[in-house]
């Protein structure tokens, strides 16, 4: 078994960048987490092509605050629709 002698990627606290995590963003939802409006669509610096979009969702409960990062997406903007947050 060989390990890799390569560091990993640094990691931010509170921020989650997964494609297509809207399974995750209804469950927060549904444990009580509110989108703080708007949602930010900003290139996805971090994909090639660089024209790709992402969407920068604040989420918050109580006095906790976390950033969910998501490719837009028809399930996306339907769930963002439903809930009238505009994306800037």
């Amino acid at each position: 078994m060989r390990l890799s002698t390569q560091p990993s990627e640094p990691r931010t606290p509170g921020i989650v960048a997964v494609p297509h995590m809207h399974d995750a963003l209804r469950l927060m939802l549904a444990q009580g987490w509110q989108i703080d409006p708007p949602v930010l669509a900003r290139l996805a610096w971090a994909r090639h092509p660089t024209t790709m979009l992402s969407y920068h969702i604040i989420l918050r409960r109580a006095a906790q605050r976390t950033l969910l990062v998501l490719t837009p997406s028809v399930e996306l903007q339907a769930i963002l629709s439903a809930l009238h947050i505009p994306i800037v």
